[in-house]
C-alpha cells in the first residue's frame, strides 16, 4: 500500500473508468472504487497526448487536433 504522502499516491481527480468494447454495452456498469472514492465513468479520455474513446476510434483525437 502506498501512503498518501508518497509521490506515487493515486491522484483520484485524475482517474477515470473507460470501458472499451466494439459492441454496445448492455446493463449497468459495476462501480469502480479506490478506497472509498467512486471513480467516474467516461466515454473518452486523454492519455498523454492522444484521446482514447470507448470504441478505440481516432475521431475524438482528430477533431481535437483540428480545433
Amino acid at each position: 500500500m502506498v501512503s498518501e504522502q508518497s509521490p506515487y499516491a493515486t491522484q483520484l481527480k485524475k482517474c477515470d473508468t473507460l470501458l472499451i468494447s466494439k459492441s454496445s454495452f448492455i446493463g449497468p456498469m459495476v462501480p469502480v472504487l479506490i478506497g472509498d472514492s467512486l471513480i467516474g465513468q467516461v466515454s473518452k479520455s486523454r492519455l498523454l497526448v492522444a484521446i482514447v474513446d470507448d470504441r478505440l476510434s481516432w475521431s475524438p483525437h482528430v477533431i481535437d487536433l483540428c480545433l
